[in-house]
């Protein structure tokens, strides 16, 4: 009998070399999976002289899902590689290495794609090639944590008898603790960083449409990857002194920007997420024993001088 508490995440970092290839997988996350193949069942219609149905057609086959995992530094890289790519990555220093996730301009990483296969244990086993995310949300809340849902899809999928390897997930990471998390925010990118708003309650960061998949009719499974200009969407909730409030809301009616840094930093290692914003709401201002609360919405565009932003983490990863 299958049982939801034997549930594991596996993956494998995979080559260029492997697209549409499964490879043996060497790292447990700590986290959440939905992951399922997507066949494209073709029904004919056509006269037969039947009443049964015609047999059907595969046309297609796929992998799509959700990864969800809470913020932990150990394997922070991994999340995010999948929706923007490869990056790069620093000597160590401190007993970490360095980690930089660009978000492009004229330029994109190369794609790091994964194999992942996903089980209660033993009973049941989806193993899908390919796997990327071609959404991404990292999102905190108030005495939580850090989280990162990626939506992934996969080319080959298969139903294995057995995982392929048994990597031990670490036993006590380091959680990314939205108690550690300051918010910074600058009229300018090159001042990013330097002006901390610490009343930080609650932040939604979301990647879309920067990479997707593509199906072409000489194949069964989608082992095409592509991308398009991203949409970036920020949203945050903090108490604000009300002179800050009113020089942000006045960028609503001016083509002024907002450069945003939300940084996980409880010492080393730490994790920040930077860019630059356009502000497109102030959904509501709410007064709470003289203080204000405001939920603001932003939009992730170019700035000025061509900066657009950049995800950083530690971790204890030399590589992918």
């Amino acid at each position: 009998m299958s049982s939801k508490a034997q549930r594991l995440v596996y993956i494998g970092k995979e080559t260029i070399a492997s697209e549409g290839v499964a490879v043996t997988v060497d790292v447990a996350l700590r986290a959440l999976c939905d992951l399922e193949a997507k066949p494209d069942k073709i029904i004919h219609d056509e006269n037969i002289g039947s009443f049964a149905p015609t047999r059907h057609t595969i046309g297609s086959i796929m992998a799509e899902g959700k990864l969800t995992m809470d913020g932990y530094f150990e394997h922070v890289p991994y999340p995010i590689s999948m929706a923007l790519g490869d990056g790069a990555v620093g000597s160590i220093s401190g007993g970490h290495y360095p980690w930089t996730f660009a978000i492009p301009n004229a330029t994109v990483d190369t794609f790091a794609t994964y194999t992942l296969e996903y089980s209660d244990g033993v009973n049941h086993i989806v193993r899908a090639a390919d796997v990327f995310a071609k959404g991404m949300e990292i999102k905190g809340e108030a005495g939580k944590v850090w989280q990162f849902i990626a939506d992934i899809v996969g080319a080959t999928t298969t139903f294995p008898s057995a995982v392929s390897a048994s990597p031990t997930p670490p036993a006590a990471p380091v959680s990314m603790r939205m108690a550690d998390t300051i918010m910074y925010m600058d009229d300018l990118y090159a001042n990013i960083g330097t002006t901390a708003m610490p009343k930080l309650i609650s932040f939604s960061w979301k990647l879309e449409d920067l990479q997707h998949q593509k199906l072409f009719a000489g194949s069964l499974y989608p082992t095409g990857r592509g991308n398009d200009r991203w949409k970036i969407t920020l949203e945050v909730i903090a108490e604000m002194e009300q002179t800050k409030i009113e020089s942000e809301k006045d960028k609503l009616l001016t083509t002024g920007q907002t450069a945003i840094r939300i940084k996980c930093d409880p010492g080393t290692p730490d994790c920040a997420i930077d860019c630059m914003y356009m502000l497109a709401e102030v959904s509501s201002l709410d007064d709470r024993d003289g203080n204000n609360i405001v939920k603001m919405t932003y939009m992730g565009e170019k700035g000025a001088a061509g900066d657009t932003g950049q995800i950083t983490a530690n971790s204890t990863l030399a590589s992918l």
